[in-house]
């Protein structure tokens, strides 16, 4: 097993009180950790959590290369490095934009 570098989970997780002994479930974005923060029950509780959702988004304007004048209804092509290919055609004012939920 090799250790990665460590990475404050920012708020609510992490917190100016003493948290410690963070556990997922399996491969899942939610898990357990114990914290002495303010407001509990003792002098350390369980709290579980959930990580929000990674949203890949991608967005622009497809101009003409002379003229600069926005493309509209024109064929979008994402390939990304997994092989994987997402097509979208631009607005009347030559916009698209790309939103993926990415796994952690």
């Amino acid at each position: 097993m090799k250790w990665g570098k460590p990475e404050n989970l920012g708020a609510p997780i992490n917190s100016s009180s003493n948290d410690f002994a963070i556990i997922y479930e399996g491969e899942k974005d939610r898990g357990f950790f114990t914290s002495d923060r303010p407001g509990g029950k003792g002098g350390d509780d369980i709290y579980s959590f959930m990580l929000p959702p990674i949203i890949f988004k991608l967005e622009g304007t497809v101009t003409d290369v002379e003229t600069k004048e926005p493309l509209g209804n024109v064929k979008v092509k994402l390939l990304g490095t997994d092989g994987s290919i997402g097509e979208i055609v631009t607005d009347v004012s030559g916009h698209y934009e790309f939103e993926k939920r990415g796994e952690r």
